[in-house]
């Protein structure tokens, strides 16, 4: 069988000081022999070599370096069997506290094992130590068995099955041989052939106490007495019972273990600790709720001292929360106080089998009374810890001051607020502290008797402290008589109201003031709001024009005015508010807009308790603003078409003009019939076209701007469509220009109909003139409704236009940016001013090579039959 390289394997973990631990350093040896090396390096992924007994791999190797001891272990070599080997290493404590532990496992041969196999029951494999004869390498269950078989000489179908797959701890005898079965993590066996030898101890790799092979009963039980006592001794309380089941767990080898008690309600019991594979569980679940109810179902009715039952899978008898957790025996005990009442229960489980005949019972009697006496002192503890908490939780949980004197006024209890009320360091002079009521001054002792000479429970008083400070103080007696009649105390409760006092003034004072706010507050409403955003004041001028009585809105939410999106915007505003910011926002309502602004109130604690609220109607105000806003991009946008319009004329008819005037210069007046005047008056003649053709698109731009009411009609976008198709009819058949058109979403609306056969005609003239040479001309026509406009989208796939480049002058006068086909750059320039002298707008977006996308956004205007 090949072996691995099994030498210089190191470890360096650390552990933190929470108990964590982490893996820094595996060497090259030992990554060779990981069943997965690509995997992440934790503990878990080492844990999977090392099947050990009892706990898990990593506490057992802290535990051992800090005895500096070492460890004997198997180590899987997986195809290659196991083998044994002994720990070494050190550890180095950290500033921070951090343990680093370096380890180094060094191969350790066994003298008195003849052979070793660990088996896995799920697979029914069994792993070989790697130093077994070769007579003794087996790799399967059912080979391993029959070598067992005809070794014992035993009668066939005896069953080695219940001894090899399950942890039983327990040892076979056969010939001059002793076979040993050992449970381990993960679920694995550990089975030994040993030579059998008269007073033989344990294997001396194991390090866990196997209380049926190297001890007597009476031995292993004053170990146990022992080992209880000291338990005792080092905790108390809850960590009492772990420390307990996490002893018993790992000593007797159960896989859980559970411990709880009774109150009044026997069917409900308190779990206190639970120990599951290696560890004490702090969060509890449903599974062990179960597990336990059945339990004490099952055991219900005469108590039982002790109970072990076997093979507890029978899915006719036992739930499946059994199966679920891979139960298969357990023992259960009932937990008695010196009444031999029971008191608790403690729960024993595992996934195998137990033997009665290894003589549990006796040591779990033994047990099962010692627990019952601790369980009971608990108890008894907890109950006079419990009463001790309730007593100072009443006493000094509360903000009173509490102290209780006697009939000679002597004081014979006080809580923790007492002294700082009374502005004292000692009790000794609490009795002399001098009150004022009135013009006159009582010290303590004379107020508690005049208390219970008057029969008064509760006065006022006034504390005076340095300078002008002062309390107020509540003081309310209540007099106790003992069992002796003759003996009498008395409770004073003192409350300091001083700051509540000031709170109740200020809050008069603040509803005077938003009251005269309120008074003068024109055309709105001033409200202030508790923390669930319920009117405690509401006033304004606004109640008194519409002569609804703000009174009957106390208690109310204010958040019942508002539905929809105004409810939503209210309730977010109102939480910033309590969350200590100012807020402002608008609301629309009944085509009225009102202003809120609200401010957070705190009391003299500093939390915010209140919100203060104003609301004022802005409608008005804001259609001015609106007209005022439209008024100035109005004088905006003339005073930028003034200025293109001043540079149009200085630049456009400048040029002609300064050609006319130099040819009139090369006019030959003299001789008139001198041929280069004939090349003169050509030339002028284009010049005065030119100009003429000028002036003509200026007069055209004009009559756009003079147009203030122009006429409007109901416009049928098809049949606009169809006018313009047939005023293009030759252009548009030339190009073989394809037109998709979809009307449906608005099929009509009222505008000027001679802006619209413009804005259709100069977008279907552009598709045809800057149409894609590459492929068949197309335009999208389609019309829909957006918020308040009416809009317009052309689409077609020509040539485009870069936006970087052209964008900002697109729309301007006597641009052109393509210089194939004819145009004066005049069109779009018409169009936007078309557009804008409605109050519409239009958006572009274009990409070269792709085509170009024209929005005309339209208002939908007022139809007027009579101009």
């Amino acid at each position: 069988m090949p072996e691995k390289n099994i030498n210089n394997l190191l470890l360096t973990f650390k552990k933190y000081g929470d108990g964590t631990m982490e893996v820094s350093y595996l060497s090259q040896a030992f990554l060779n022999i990981l069943k997965d090396p690509s995997s992440r390096l934790d503990c878990i992924t080492i844990e999977k070599n090392f099947p050990t007994e009892g706990r898990d791999l990593f506490p057992q190797l802290v535990e051992g370096i800090l005895e500096k001891r070492g460890l004997v272990l198997p180590l899987f070599l997986f195809e290659s069997g196991f083998t044994w080997v002994k720990t070494e290493g050190h550890s180095i404590l950290q500033e921070n506290q951090e343990l680093l532990i370096n380890i180094l496992f060094v191969p350790v041969v066994l003298s008195e094992i003849i052979a070793s196999w660990i088996v896995a029951p799920d697979s029914r494999k069994v792993f070989s130590h790697q130093s077994n004869p070769s007579s003794y390498q087996y790799s399967s269950l059912a080979g391993l068995k029959e070598y067992l078989q005809d070794q014992s000489k035993l009668e066939p179908n005896t069953g080695f099955d219940p001894f090899l797959l399950n942890r039983y701890d327990d040892a076979l005898l056969f010939k001059n041989k002793k076979l040993i079965s050992k449970g381990l993590k993960n679920g694995f066996s550990l089975v030994e052939l040993l030579e059998e030898r008269p007073n033989s101890g344990p294997s001396n790799h194991s390090d866990k106490v196997n209380i049926h092979h190297s001890h007597s009963e009476n031995t292993f039980s004053n170990q146990l007495l022992y080992r209880l006592t000291e338990i005792s001794t080092l905790y108390k309380g809850k960590k009492l019972f772990d420390e307990w089941l996490k002893f018993f767990s790992i000593e007797f080898g159960f896989k859980f273990s559970i411990i709880g008690d009774f109150n009044t309600n026997i069917s409900k019991p308190n779990i206190l600790s639970i120990f599951h594979e290696g560890r004490i569980k702090n969060k509890l679940n449903s599974k062990w709720e179960k597990l336990v109810d059945f339990e004490l179902e099952t055991t219900k009715g005469e108590a039982k001292p002790f109970l072990l039952r076997n093979h507890i899978l029978d899915e006719k008898i036992f739930p499946n929360i059994y199966r679920e957790l891979k139960v298969c025996s357990s023992i259960y005990m009932d937990l008695f106080d010196q009444k031999n009442g029971k008191i608790g229960f403690l729960c024993f489980f595992n996934d195998h089998p137990i033997d009665d005949t290894l003589s549990f019972k006796p040591v779990f009697n033994l047990l099962g009374n010692w627990l019952g006496k601790e369980m009971s002192r608990f108890k008894l503890e907890f109950a006079l810890q419990e009463s001790n908490f309730m007593h100072d939780a009443i006493l000094n949980g509360t903000a009173y001051a509490i102290f209780a004197v006697n009939q000679d006024h002597q004081i014979v209890l006080i809580n923790d607020n007492t002294l700082p009320v009374f502005n004292l360091k000692s009790k000794d002079n609490l009795m002399e502290t001098c009150l004022v009521k009135g013009e006159k001054s009582f010290n303590l002792s004379e107020i508690v008797k005049d208390f219970t000479d008057s029969g008064k429970k509760t006065d006022y008083f006034i504390l005076k402290g340095e300078e002008d400070n002062f309390k107020e103080l509540k003081i309310s007696i209540t007099r106790v008589r003992l069992e002796n009649k003759n003996q009498v105390s008395y409770v004073i409760f003192v409350d300091d109201i001083t700051d509540r006092t000031l709170s109740e003034k200020k809050l008069i004072a603040s509803e005077q003031l938003f009251r005269s706010i309120a008074e003068n507050f024109p055309k709105g409403t001033i409200n202030v709001l508790d923390k669930s955003f319920n009117y405690i004041y509401s006033d304004g001028e606004e109640y008194r024009q519409s002569g609804l009585n703000p009174k009957i809105l106390i208690g109310k939410s204010h958040l019942n005015k508002y539905t929809g999106e105004n409810y939503k915007i209210t309730k977010s505003k109102l939480e910033k508010l309590l969350l200590g910011e100012t807020v402002n926002y608008e609301l629309s309502f009944r085509n009225e807009t009102f202003l809120k602004s609200g401010v957070p109130l705190t009391n003299h604690t500093g939390e915010i308790d209140r919100i203060l609220l104003f609301k004022q109607n802005i409608t008005e105000a804001r259609k001015l603003e609106a007209e005022r806003e439209k008024l100035i991009k109005d004088l905006k946008s003339h005073n930028e078409e003034l200025l293109r319009f001043a540079y149009i004329v200085s630049h456009n008819l400048r040029a002609p003009i300064v050609n006319i005037s130099l040819l009139l210069d090369l006019y030959n007046e003299n001789v008139p019939e001198d041929p280069e005047n004939t090349e003169v008056i050509e030339n002028l003649k284009i010049s005065t076209n030119l100009l003429d053709a000028t002036l003509q698109d200026l007069i055209e731009v004009v009559s756009i701007k003079k147009q203030k009411i122009p006429r409007v009609d109901l416009i049928d976008f098809k049949l606009l469509l169809n006018n313009v198709e047939k005023s293009l009819y030759n252009q548009l058949k030339e190009s073989g220009i394809i037109i998709h058109k979809d009307f449906s979403a608005l099929e009509e609306m009222n505008y000027v109909y001679a802006h619209m056969e413009n804005f259709f005609m100069n977008f279907m003239t552009n598709s045809v003139k800057y149409k894609h040479p590459d492929r068949t001309p197309e335009v999208w026509i389609n019309t829909f409704k957006e918020n308040d406009y009416c809009v317009i989208k052309f689409e077609d796939n020509g040539i485009g236009l870069d936006l970087k480049r052209y964008g900002d002058r697109l729309f301007g006068l006597y641009q052109r940016f393509h210089n194939h086909v004819e145009g004066k750059g005049l069109g779009l320039y018409l169009v936007r001013e078309q557009i804008r002298v409605n109050d519409g707008k239009i958006e572009v977006d274009s990409k070269v090579g792709s085509g170009t996308i024209f929005k005309v956004y339209l208002r939908n205007l007022i139809l007027n039959n009579q101009q």
